[in-house]
This record gives structure tokens, sequence and C-alpha cells, in this order.
């Protein structure tokens, strides 16, 4: 059996135009089947969208949907699809499909998947997948596995991260567990074993690139008519960075983008010291400095370490914040802690001399350590 199979993410299909250019480009490929992710289709589209691939040269079309604005997968067979296929298995996410096609004796399952770009949540995931076991339910047969997807994990995060991660992915492990168990092996990587995997923006230039080419068309439009697109967003990013071009590498458009957020908010807060502004007061007085701090390299967990946040950007609801709430606005020097009675409750108070809190932080939490 030969098959010609393949995997987009296609990054939402709500889009009418986006939905007709994608369909028509699968179908001048001649591919046999498709695995789509993040297709952004509910139960009130699949009827319209089965009926547009048939339109455009498709022929079944099978969808498991997520919400109008995340997830969701498809597969789609071309019209003259001679096989048997069936879909044998979706989650409730949308994120898991599994189709199965049979020939004779053999039974090659089509997974297809979108992982979470969530690092705990991917973790998870992929253990669940690991874990499916009506893969095999007929044991009669030989069976064949096909993981096609959005994977959101590099296996080699230095030839398949641009630029590289300091750090391997969280699910790296566990998504190499998935591979060994189901004899897997990367096909990409076994056929250029060092080569970057990594898109290549010159790749519009090839006349064969009609998605492509034609989807920049259609933003190019869209950017004309004044409407929110990629291509408004890339040419607010380049007026804002003083670029001449947008062909800029990736490193000196890091930069630039650094250096314009750090000269951002310094002046935000010199703004902020030199008007007595009531919001970022007291982060203003406690940063001088647009760099890394020292807090978020401590060894604690993330939930202590978003209450400090909290407390330095004055995201909380002292009441020295949520006197600013009432009508009419209660008068500073009179946002007490209820605690205390006469004394205002703002960030020192709390932190230094408010004894029903300096109690919990003496038993070891962050606060102790500032």
């Amino acid at each position: 059996m030969s098959l010609k199979i393949a995997s987009i993410n296609v990054n939402g299909l709500r889009n009418n135009k986006k939905r007709a250019l994608v369909f028509n480009w699968i179908v001048s490929q001649n591919i046999d089947l498709v695995c789509l992710q993040e297709t952004h289709c509910t139960h009130d589209e699949t009827g319209l969208w089965n009926r547009e691939w048939k339109e455009n040269g498709g022929g079944e079309s099978f969808w498991n949907c997520g919400t109008n604005d995340s997830r969701g997968v498809g597969i789609l067979l071309r019209k003259d699809f001679t096989h048997c296929f069936d879909v044998s298995m979706i989650d409730n996410n949308g994120r898991i499909q599994i189709g199965e096609i049979k020939i004779n004796t053999a039974v090659y399952h089509i997974i297809n998947l979108y992982t979470p770009n969530n690092g705990s949540d991917r973790k998870h995931f992929f253990e669940n997948v690991k874990n499916l076991n009506d893969l095999y339910a007929d044991d009669s047969t030989d069976h064949y596995n096909v993981f096609l997807g959005d994977f959101n994990c590099a296996l080699d995060r230095r030839l398949d991260r641009a630029p590289s991660h300091q750090n391997e992915d969280t699910g790296l492990k566990e998504l190499k567990s998935l591979l060994l168990k189901f004899d897997l092996d990367d096909i990409w990587r076994s056929k250029f074993p060092k080569n970057r995997r990594q898109p290549d923006i010159e790749v519009c230039n090839d006349k064969k690139c009609n998605l492509l080419k034609s989807a920049f068309t259609e933003d190019k439009h869209l950017y004309s008519q004044k409407s929110s697109c990629w291509l408004q967003s890339l040419y607010k990013l380049k007026k804002l960075l003083y670029f001449d071009s947008l062909q800029v590498s990736y490193t000196a458009f890091e930069d630039s983008l650094k250096t314009f957020y750090k000269c951002k908010i310094s002046n935000q807060l010199q703004h902020i010291k030199s008007n007595n502004t009531v919001k970022l007061r007291y982060y203003s007085r406690i940063c001088s400095s647009f760099d890394l701090k020292a807090y978020l390299s401590f060894d604690i967990p993330k939930y202590e370490r978003s209450l400090l946040t909290k407390i330095r950007i004055s995201a909380h609801s002292f009441a020295i914040e949520t006197g600013r709430y009432s009508k009419p606005k209660t008068l500073v020097t009179e946002r007490f802690c209820k605690y205390c009675g006469d004394q205002v409750k703002d960030e020192d108070h709390f932190l230094l001399y408010c004894p029903l809190h300096t109690k919990t932080f003496e038993k070891g939490l962050i606060f102790s350590k500032i």
C-alpha cells in the first residue's frame, strides 16, 4: 500500500476565504489523507465544512471539535480514497482523533494529535496517549501506528528550535516514552539527521507554494482594507522599532524589542515617581532598574512567587487599593487595616508591621527571604 499523508496546523479555519484557500491547496497536492490541527471548529460548522471540502474537490471529512478560538482537529480524505476508513476514537477536548485504515489483514492507526502548549498539561497529555489500550482490540490482524500532529515539543532543542532553547521542553521525557511504547520513529529526522527543522520564508518564491503565496496575498488585501491581520501587526512592529525593512534577523529583532520595552518601562517608572501617581506607586519606589529581580530565581513554589509579584505591582486587595473603589473614595490616610484599626494597610504595613501577617512570614514563607 502506498499513501500520501500530510499534517498541517492551520491556526484556525473559521475565515471563509482562508478555508477555501486551504481546501483548494490540499486538493491540488493530491494528498490521500490530511490531518489538521487547531481548526477552531464547533459542531455548528462541521456540516458546512463537510460540504465545502467536497465542493472543492475533496472526499469524506471527519472533525473533532474544540471551541471557536482554540483546539479542534480534523481528518480529510481525497475524493477517490478507496480504502476502508473509520474514526475509532476522539477525546472530549478537540485534541485527539484516531482513524483506522483496514487493508486485508492489517490495520493502520492514524493518530492525529494537537498537544497542549502548557508544559504540565502536555506531560499529562502524553501520559494519557501512552495509556491508550484500545488500539489493538483485535489481535488477529497486524497493527501499524502513524502518529501525526502538532506536538508542541521538540525532540532535539538544538536542531528543532530556532533559536535553540536552554532547557528541554517540558514533556519530552513522556514523549520519548510514548515513542518507545509504540515503537515509533521520527521519519523526517531519519531522512535528514543533521538538518534544522525550521520554516524557510524563501519557500514563498517556490511556484509550488500556492498556499503560502495565496495566504500572504489575502493578508495584504486585509491590510489594505485596514482589517486586523498578521501583516498589520508586523507593520506596527516595524514602525515601533524604527526598522527600514521587515527583512531583519531574529537577533536584531529580539535586541530591538528588548531595548524598546526597557526604555518604555523605565520612562513609565520615572513618570510615576515625578507625578506621584496612584498606580504602581509602590513598585516605582522599590524598583529603580529594568533587570531580572532576585526573587524570580528563588527556589519556591510558583504560587508564592505569584503572591510576591502581586504585592510588588499592587495587584492585591489591601485597603490602600480597595479604598479607591468606594463611593466616595476613602481618603488614603483612612484606608485602615481591619486588624490593627488605626494603621493604613499598605504594602509596608502588610510585610513589616501587621502582627496578623508577620507571624505567618516567620514560618518560612517566601517573604522571610526579602
